[in-house]
């Protein structure tokens, strides 16, 4: 409607249209600056060309580009604004001042918008787990009615362009009142590691169609790879054997299991080497008795370099060996066992459990729920000033300890994970925190959740460890056939480029090569959510903000027309047409759709 309103004013008779005129766009789209010229013909094609904005603009930031086009004080000078009347545009207007050049200038303001807008959008979306194959993660998409009105519409979750999940029904209640914010939220798990592309989408058709869908893009990482290490006991009882009960927590549904997330591994403690440790994310040492210097420096290495390492401390376990060899990655010192077990020995019940701690967290609806295991036989331990106790003992002993070494972590159970020594293995707290410290430890899997708007810049990081020139190229391609190649410089902080030409909503694929290695991705980016909300500030609140601006006059109505009218109308008993002159001057100013993307603050519109 903008643009057709636009066009019919450049197409009125020679008598009445500009002689000259410039067109100032909300959102730069080409190279061209704005001029003014006589040549309507050149500016009724670059009407045409026009593309909808997906980010925002100032309205006050394009009228005065406009009235700084008009400088010459003689002519009948006049600025066009098309424009939805769209609030957040006029955010801070009433502070806009024309320079000197600018006064006498008159103000025609062509309402292009609808007066009763319906609008739902979906404000933002997010994947919480972790992002490997699989392994089902939430996706949340944030929705918000911007209208009126109580609104339902249908949800969908699209993975690589197909249907995942949905649709399924959010009603909403009216903009602005409590319910008219919801939460939709899919199951999803991911079959294939490398990139996936995911979006959520309104189907329901509404009044701002842009805002009805959202993008994320995620690299999707493999299965955990993990390492348990046991020793057999006497055969009698199998199960009950520390590396057994930890092999069944990593595996819950049986080694055959057709599609898991975990994948474990099993070896004996004197297998404990370099090559049994590579490609592992986690290795479980199950009441290992003794390391030799050779698996020790093996066990180091590996932590170092960003491995986890999970001690069950059972009966065979040798104290001094374990603090002597690997005294430099504990998180603490391992003092001699204590506490008798059978059916008529005491023991001492978890009396703390750090519940924000990602191996515990939203386990139990009550802190209380964590507190039912009993524990007969334990080694003290005495943590280290950086390590951090996760579990407490009534009489104030650390349980289980977490510390860094290096890259990796090193976690301390003070217990075995048999359950002849405590009531842990059998407890609720057991398998899930055996599955977590696994998730936890996986290298990469994610995800991003970074919501990169149009028109931001965006990083890309190709990942090159060693690389053997100074610039690579990064070619980018954009949705629908555009391309664009970057260099990715080498820094401090490893080789990256910026690219910047993100005006278009949808996925960016990126390639690069560095020598023999080649490195892809995708990036995705997303209209700015706060352009869903449409509503409209009222004609008398506009007259008021830009006369005080320094416009001379103000006209606002549906058409050219419309406006023309009211000017004519104003001019009385002069005719206004008459007062133009041989060089009269118009800058048409096309705003639809555009906020102000460096909007002030949430807070009150000025009054």
């Amino acid at each position: 409607r903008a643009k057709t309103q636009a066009l019919a004013l450049l197409n009125l008779e020679k008598e009445v249209r500009p002689a000259k005129a410039a067109v100032v766009a909300a959102v730069p789209f080409d190279d061209d600056e704005a001029q003014l010229t006589d040549r309507l013909d050149l500016l009724r094609a670059r009407i045409e060309k026009l593309p909808l904005a997906h980010r925002g603009a100032s309205a006050g930031r394009i009228l005065s580009e406009a009235a700084d086009l008009l400088a010459d004080p003689l002519a009948q000078r006049t600025v066009y604004l098309f424009t939805d009347l769209q609030r957040a545009s006029f955010e801070n207007i009433d502070q806009m001042r024309l320079a000197a050049g600018g006064a006498g200038l008159s103000l025609m303001i062509i309402d292009a918008g609808n007066a009763n807008v319906t609008n739902v959008g979906v404000s933002g979306v997010s994947v919480q787990g972790k992002c490997i194959v699989d392994h089902q993660v939430e996706v949340t998409a944030n929705l918000k009615n911007y209208s009126p009105m109580e609104k339902t519409v249908e949800v969908s979750l699209l993975v690589n362009g197909v249907l995942a999940s949905g649709p399924v029904a959010a009603t909403l209640a009216p903009a602005g009142g409590e319910g008219s914010q919801a939460d939709c939220k899919f199951g999803y798990s991911f079959t294939q590691e490398g990139p996936a592309n995911i979006e959520v989408a309104i189907e329901t058709p509404d009044d701002l169609m842009e805002d009805n869908s959202r993008r994320l893009a995620l690299n999707i990482g493999g299965r955990v790879e993990a390492l348990v290490v046991g020793d057999g006991g006497d055969g009698k009882q199998p199960l009950m054997e520390a590396a057994a009960v930890v092999g069944i927590a990593l595996e819950p549904l049986g080694e055959d299991a057709p599609r898991w997330h975990i994948n474990a591994g099993k070896v004996e403690s004197a297998a404990i080497s370099p090559q049994a440790l590579a490609g592992k994310d986690i290795v479980f040492l199950c009441d290992v008795p003794s390391v030799a210097p050779a698996q020790a420096q093996a066990l180091r290495d590996y932590v170092q370099a960003g491995g986890w390492a999970v001690f069950f401390l059972g009966p065979r376990v040798d104290v001094e060996n374990y603090n002597a060899a690997l005294g430099a990655i504990l998180p603490g010192v391992i003092g001699p066992a204590v506490g008798e077990i059978g059916f008529s020995a005491e023991g001492q019940s978890v009396a703390a459990v750090d519940v924000r701690h990602g191996f515990f967290k939203d386990l139990f609806p009550n802190e209380s729920d964590y507190l039912g295991v009993v524990v007969q036989r334990y080694y003290p331990l005495t943590p280290s000033a950086q390590a951090r106790g996760l579990v407490h003992l009534k009489n104030s002993q650390p349980l289980i300890v977490e510390g860094v070494a290096g890259g990796g972590k090193v976690v301390l159970v003070a217990t075995d994970a048999s359950p002849l020594w405590s009531s842990l293995p059998k407890s609720g707290l057991f398998l899930p925190m055996v599955l977590r410290m696994s998730l936890l430890a996986r290298q990469g899997g994610d995800g991003s959740n970074v919501d990169h708007i149009c028109g931001s810049q965006v990083r890309i990081v190709p990942g090159f460890a060693d690389s053997r020139a100074p610039e690579v190229d990064v070619v980018v391609d954009m949705p629908g056939a555009g391309r664009q190649t970057v260099k990715a410089r080498a820094s401090n902080e490893g080789m990256s480029a910026v690219f910047s030409q993100t005006a278009d909503v949808g996925f960016y694929q990126w390639q690069a090569r560095n020598g023999d290695v080649e490195a892809a991705g995708c990036f995705a980016v997303n209209p700015d959510a706060r352009e869903g909300d449409l509503e409209r500030v009222s004609q008398d609140r506009i007259r008021e903000m830009l006369s005080a601006s320094g416009f001379e006059h103000v006209h606002i109505g549906q058409s050219v027309q419309d406006v023309h009218s009211q000017a004519a109308i104003a001019a009385e008993p002069r005719n206004w047409w008459g007062l133009l002159s041989t060089i009269a001057v118009v800058v048409l100013v096309l705003e639809t759709l555009v906020a102000n993307m460096f909007r002030k603050p949430e807070g009150d519109f000025p009054r």
